[in-house]
């Protein structure tokens, strides 16, 4: 919020925590770039709109989104809602306990199964990377210490339809 005191490099490591890049040249969804006192955060859920939060010192001066093409500031906002860039937020303490638990599968696989050994070992050095290539879906129990599904969030009764249920089986299947 404008007026609010907030040191603009404790900003930026908040940006870098939920999932958004650092990018002065190539500037899309889910980047933001840094000129001077001036952030500008393209959110990773708008198309044409991006935000630029101007500091003077360790104070929010203003905010306000701006046009993409024209870079064309509009008016002063008091706030605006900023959801991770995506979906996953690996934490260095995750990251670990990921890397960890690689570790001990390299190995109890390393003389029975070399494949799987440096299949292991690549997907170490992906998740030492950052890299999103990674199926993270595989660590799901040791990125977040409380475990919920779709299920947990209905109130008692609810009804789900699965649109692709064939493509839902095969990826179960492969668990």
């Amino acid at each position: 919020r404008p007026g609010m005191i907030k040191d603009r490099d404790e900003v930026l490591k908040k940006l870098v925590e939920i999932q958004y890049d650092r990018n002065d040249m190539d500037f899309k969804r889910g980047t933001f770039r840094v000129r001077g006192d001036v952030v500008e955060i393209f959110p990773a859920y708008s198309e044409k709109i991006a935000y630029r939060v101007e500091f003077f010192g360790d104070e929010i001066e203003s905010i306000a989104p701006f046009d993409l093409i024209t870079q064309r500031r509009g008016e002063s906002i008091p706030a605006f809602s900023l959801s991770p860039a995506r979906e996953l937020i690996l934490t260095p303490q995750a990251k670990e306990r990921i890397l960890a638990a690689i570790t001990a599968a390299q190995k109890r696989h390393k003389t029975k199964h070399p494949e799987l050994f440096e299949s292991l070992a690549a997907e170490a050095e992906a998740v030492r990377a950052d890299a999103p290539t990674v199926a993270y879906d595989r660590y799901l129990s040791l990125i977040y210490e409380e475990n919920a599904c779709l299920l947990d969030y209905f109130a008692g009764q609810g009804l789900l339809l699965i649109a692709e249920s064939g493509a839902c089986r095969t990826r179960l299947e492969g668990f």
